[in-house]
């Protein structure tokens, strides 16, 4: 029967085998193998565009509560849009579609 290592290899098999022992470890058997690193990585993408939008909901909120809060108009038109709120004597009707959801503004142009 004819050998299909290399003299090299045929005289370490141990360390062959060892190396070979050690990736298939490292690999699929260990607690931290390759299939758990790349579901990680996954979740640890998914929570960083998460912490981008969120940051960026943030500065929206941060130009809104500045603009508020120097305008009575403006806090008047917030209130009203966002929270249906009405002046004494006042009936608000809000227009739903198909299902259930309050039309938005539409601008016309």
């Amino acid at each position: 029967m004819k050998n299909v290592l290399p003299p090299f290899l045929q005289r370490n098999k141990f360390y062959l085998f060892s190396g070979l022992f050690f990736v298939v470890w490292i690999g699929i058997i260990d607690g931290a193998n390759l299939i758990n690193q790349g579901k990680l990585y996954y979740k640890l993408s998914k929570i960083r565009s998460e912490i981008t939008f969120y940051e960026n909901e943030l500065v929206k909120v941060k130009h809104d509560e500045d603009e508020l809060q120097g305008n009575l108009d403006a806090l008047e038109k917030f209130g009203r849009e966002n929270y249906l709120m009405k002046k004494a004597g006042e009936t608000v009707f809000v227009l739903e579609d198909k299902d259930g959801q309050p039309f938005e503004d539409i601008q016309a142009n």
